[in-house]
């Protein structure tokens, strides 16, 4: 379990990829989350984010699956959300 604000929190999840040059590829994503009447809710599609080089992406490296020119080729999300039944 992820600790969160029952209000409205976000959760990030990010993944670096480091070569053996040293070279680095990160990925972002974060989701807001917050408690409801059936457990907890994810709002969707998450905000996504990759950068080159760095292990802290913020906002400058917004992922536009719509824009291949805007980032790699290689460069995909792919994402399964499930819910865990109790």
């Amino acid at each position: 379990p992820v600790p969160f604000d029952p209000e409205g929190d976000v959760v990030a999840v990010t993944v670096t990829l480091v070569d053996p040059a040293g070279a680095t590829y990160t990925y972002r994503q974060e989701v807001t989350v917050r408690e409801s009447d059936d457990g907890v809710e994810a709002v969707w599609p998450p905000e996504r984010s990759t950068c080159r080089l760095v292990t802290e992406c913020g906002n400058e490296g917004t992922y536009l699956p719509d824009e291949p020119d805007t980032h790699p080729e290689w460069v995909v999300f792919e994402t399964d959300a499930e819910t865990n039944e109790e």
